[in-house]
């Protein structure tokens, strides 16, 4: 089983009951126009396809959770938006980031997840949001408004892009986080 924190709060999660998963999404992207991006995973690398949605109907999300989250498979979402009217997760296709995250495998790392929920939660800036994701601990750092991370404007974005990968990173140092998912296409479980 999952627990989500929200600012704190604990809102335990039941097997196959989305309404605490969508209300973290709803929290997490409800300052963002585009499209968020849904995808569900075999567990293992290469059996079987993706199944990924790009929506901001909450019902259409919880339906496709419904449908794909089984044995072998889980459901991710794209940290940043997508640009709509596309089927693309990719790096191309970001446009929206509405936080900052830091991935903590507790069971890589030996700890339990009560030891990295207090250091998380003892920071001087502590998470908006901590996702118990079974075997570690996500937190997410709501940002004040959205960041612009398209690639339309080529003056601008490859600064954007590494002061945010380049948070992401100072972030996943101070909290042992892992450095793999410090990128702006990354979906988490």
């Amino acid at each position: 089983r999952a627990a989500v924190f929200i600012s704190g709060e604990e809102r335990p999660v039941r097997d196959f009951d989305y309404a605490a998963a969508a209300d973290f999404l709803g929290l997490l992207f409800s300052e963002t126009r585009q499209a968020v991006e849904i995808r569900a995973l075999p567990n293992e690398y290469g059996a079987g396809p993706a199944r990924p949605l790009f929506t901001r109907d909450p019902d259409l999300v919880q339906r496709h959770c419904e449908k794909w989250d089984d044995i072998g498979r889980a459901v991710y979402f794209g940290v940043a938006t997508r640009a709509g009217g596309t089927a693309k997760g990719d790096r191309a296709h970001v446009r929206e980031l509405p936080a900052l995250w830091s991935d903590i495998d507790c069971y890589k790392l030996g700890i339990s997840t009560d030891t990295a929920v207090a250091a998380l939660l003892s920071f001087s800036i502590p998470p908006s949001a901590i996702v118990l994701s079974g075997g570690g601990v996500h937190a997410y750092w709501l940002l004040a408004r959205p960041l612009d991370v398209s690639q339309t404007d080529p003056a601008t974005w490859p600064a954007i892009e590494l002061a945010a990968v380049g948070a992401l990173k100072q972030l996943a140092g101070v909290f042992a986080g892992d450095l793999t998912v410090c990128d702006l296409a990354r979906v988490m479980r």
